[in-house]
């Protein structure tokens, strides 16, 4: 296994537990990894307020897209691509999500799926 899918794996344990809003401004913001076309971890929960980015492992680009149309129309959020290894993205409009279970996508890749679980 390579040293890149090695440190994805090793960083699921963090990513499935929730992120407190108020984590010290140092600490980074929670990742989603994008390997292969699966999404680490694919459903991630986050406290009400919380950022979220994506880190990819691989070349082709990917995104985190809002599922639903957000009321303007618009993503309810979005990241940009992510295409080189090691590049990340913030997934923008993720702090101002309401408590529940909101899905997304790949844009490149609509069988790339996940939800964001957003709690109080």
């Amino acid at each position: 296994m390579s040293k890149p899918l090695l440190a994805a794996f090793a960083l699921v344990p963090a990513l499935t537990t929730p992120v407190s809003a108020a984590a010290p401004a140092d600490d980074p913001p929670p990742y989603i990894v994008t390997v292969g076309s699966r999404y680490l971890p694919s459903d991630i929960v986050l406290v009400r307020g919380s950022t979220l980015s994506l880190l990819t492992l691989e070349v082709p680009g990917h995104d985190i897209t809002a599922a639903e149309p957000g009321p303007n129309g618009q993503p309810a959020f979005k990241s940009d691509p992510v295409s080189g290894v090691g590049d990340s993205a913030v997934v923008r409009g993720v702090e101002f999500l309401e408590p529940g279970t909101h899905q997304f996508l790949c844009a490149f890749h609509e069988e790339m799926r996940g939800s964001i679980i957003v709690v109080p």
